[in-house]
């Protein structure tokens, strides 16, 4: 697997949330699916946000869509997040675009700076 390649996940409300970073190759789709596969409960959906991945060679891409089965998942429960969930969901998935949260501003603070002479 790739050392820039993250996966993280947490489960909220029976659903199980994976949050990838990095760059997604052969190996990254197999470690994928294997977290889906061993933390998949069978109830609940899986959401994967793909919004951080950097780079999607075809070959993560197409290891991802064929491997990724309904004996692993029923595949209308998989929802992708993110423009990149266009290029990687298998057939039979979701794709969910969500928009920014624009956060307000923080005021702008000004620091004074104070110089102090000693002699």
């Amino acid at each position: 697997m790739n050392s820039d390649f993250i996966i993280n996940f947490k489960k909220s409300s029976g659903n199980l949330h994976v949050y990838l970073s990095g760059y997604f190759n052969g190996m990254c789709a197999w470690a994928l699916i294997k977290t889906i596969k061993m933390e998949y409960n069978g109830t609940g959906r899986v959401f994967v946000s793909t919004d951080n991945l950097s780079g999607l060679p075809a070959a993560g891409i197409n290891l991802f869509k064929i491997n990724m089965t309904p004996k692993i998942m029923p595949l209308d429960r998989l929802f992708l997040k993110g423009k990149n969930g266009f290029k990687m969901g298998p057939n039979g998935s979701r794709i969910l675009i969500c928009k920014k949260q624009h956060k307000k501003p923080s005021p702008k603070r000004t620091l004074k700076a104070i110089c102090i002479n000693n002699k």
